[in-house]
C-alpha cells in the first residue's frame, strides 16, 4: 500500500524535497569535519553558506508542493497530512543551518579532546535523518516498510541521547575548560541532538499516518 501511485507529481516533488534536505544534512556534516579538524576556516564558512542555501531550497520546494496540492484539488485530509508532515520534517534542515550559524556567530572554540566524540554525535544524528528520509519514501511507495525504518530512527535517537549525556559529563569534568566555554558548548551539543529528536518526532507522525491508511 502506498500514499500515492508511483510517478505521481506530488510523490516526485516530495522525493526532490528529501534529496535537498539530505544534501543539507550531509553538507552540515562536512562543515563539522572541517570544524573539528581545522577550526573556523574559510572552508567552514563556505560549507555553512552551502548548508544555508540547501535549507532555503527545501523551503522553496515545500511551498511548491503546497501550491501543487491546492491547484490539483487534492483531498483536504491527505493535503493536510502531507503539509503537516513536511513542516515537521523541515525542522531538521532548519536545525542543521542553526547549528552552524551558532558556531560561526559565537566564534566557538572546540574544547581539546572532544572532537572525536562530537563527530560520532554528528554521524548518529546524520544517520537518524537519512533513516527518516527512508521512512518518508516508504510511506509514499510501500507503507509496510514504514515501521522498520521508524524503529531504526528511534534506535539512533536513543544512541544520540546516550552519547550527548556522555559528552556533557566529560565536558564539565574537565577542569581545564573555562565554565563559560563549557556552557556554550553544552548548548551546541544539546542543539545537535535535536536533529535526531526531531527526526524521531517526524517518524512517529509518519507511523500514525501509515496506520490510518491501512485501516
Amino acid at each position: 500500500m502506498s500514499f500515492f501511485r508511483k510517478g505521481n507529481v506530488v510523490t516526485e516533488m516530495v522525493d526532490g524535497y528529501l534529496a535537498k534536505a539530505e544534501e543539507c544534512i550531509l553538507t552540515m556534516e562536512k562543515a563539522f569535519v572541517e570544524y573539528t579538524h581545522k577550526g573556523l576556516t574559510a572552508d567552514f564558512d563556505e560549507l555553512t553558506e552551502s548548508t544555508h542555501m540547501a535549507e532555503s531550497s527545501c523551503d522553496d520546494i515545500r511551498r511548491k508542493i503546497a501550491t501543487e496540492m491546492f491547484e490539483k484539488a487534492l483531498i483536504p485530509e491527505s493535503r493536510g497530512e502531507i503539509l503537516s508532515l513536511l513542516e515537521t520534517i523541515d525542522r531538521v534542515p532548519n536545525q542543521a543551518e542553526s547549528l552552524l550559524f551558532m558556531i560561526q556567530s559565537q566564534l566557538m572554540k572546540l574544547p581539546e579532546g572532544i572532537g572525536d566524540k562530537l563527530m560520532r554525535l554528528v554521524h548518529l544524528n546524520r544517520d537518524a535523518f537519512l533513516e527518516l528520509a527512508k521512512t518518508v519514501r516508504a510511506l509514499f511507495v510501500d507503507s509496510t516498510k514504514v515501521e522498520a525504518h521508524n524503529k531504526a530512527v528511534d534506535k539512533l535517537e536513543s544512541a544520540s541521547d546516550h552519547l550527548e549525556r556522555e559528552i556533557i559529563r566529560s565536558l564539565f569534568a574537565d577542569e581545564k575548560i573555562p565554565l563559560g566555554e563549557k556552557i556554550l558548548f553544552k548548548e551546541l551539543i544539546v542543539e545537535l541532538g535535536k536533529i535526531s529528536d526531531r527526526s524521531e518526532n517526524a517518524g512517529d507522525k509518519i507511523a500514525l499516518i501509515a496506520v490510518r491508511r491501512m485501516i
